[in-house]
């Protein structure tokens, strides 16, 4: 909006918090978190207050933002992409007696659990949340695409990216697609586009918001 857009936010994942299970925090050296809607859901959990304390390996910028403002008191943020963990684990983190913590959810998008135990360490996972797709885009959004009304869409992750792509093949908005700028994450948030007929996609050079909000600017200065 500072930028002078209109943005719509249309959920295409629903993220629920899964309390079913006890943390198990017995030796744990570190935590891993790979997205924000983990911290989210940590949130009310009776362990944070002992978490905090624990050095926390975040996928980027801004989750590793989100845990410093949750208390977090050492907190390592990555590249954005969840690949380039391992390295940073086995920089900075010279103990391997302890588990670490993967604070996740029931779907994942990089399994962390083969490269981490090449470098030496245990990894724990706790599914600390659960998400779903949306089967529809709501009467409002369908409405603004039909009308041509909107011009760009902005993904943040390979699978928000691959149902988006459903949902615009299933409620036939695919020739409409082909007009539109889809900003991507990361070109495999672009790679989830494939099922749509030649999408215009852009991408920044890393995968953070920084990064994709000047890209954002940088493109629509171009086009004014």
């Amino acid at each position: 909006e500072a930028l002078g857009c209109e943005v719509v936010i249309e959920p295409l994942l629903i993220i629920e918090p899964d309390s079913g299970s006890p943390i198990d925090i017995t030796g744990i050296q570190a935590l891993i978190v790979t997205s924000r809607n983990a911290l989210r859901a940590l949130n009310a959990n009776a362990h944070l207050q002992t978490l905090r304390s624990l050095p926390l390996f975040a996928v980027g910028d801004a989750t590793g933002a989100l845990a410093v403002d949750m208390g977090f008191q050492t907190v390592c943020p990555g590249t954005g992409e969840a690949r380039d963990l391992p390295a940073l684990i086995a920089r900075t983190l010279p103990d391997r007696t302890g588990p670490v913590l993967h604070l996740a959810g029931d779907v994942l998008a990089f399994d962390l659990e083969r490269p981490l135990r090449e470098a030496g360490y245990s990894l724990r996972r706790q599914i600390i949340y659960r998400s779903r797709t949306a089967r529809n885009f709501s009467p409002a959004v369908l409405a603004l695409f039909q009308s041509g009304k909107i011009d760009s869409v902005l993904l943040m992750s390979p699978r928000t990216a691959h149902t988006y792509a459903d949902l615009v093949n299933k409620m036939q908005l695919a020739d409409i697609s082909r007009n539109l700028v889809h900003f991507c994450l990361s070109e495999r948030v672009c790679k989830a586009l494939d099922t749509l007929p030649e999408p215009e996609m852009l991408s920044p050079r890393r995968p953070n918001m920084e990064e994709m909000l000047a890209l954002i600017a940088d493109t629509v200065a171009k086009k004014r």
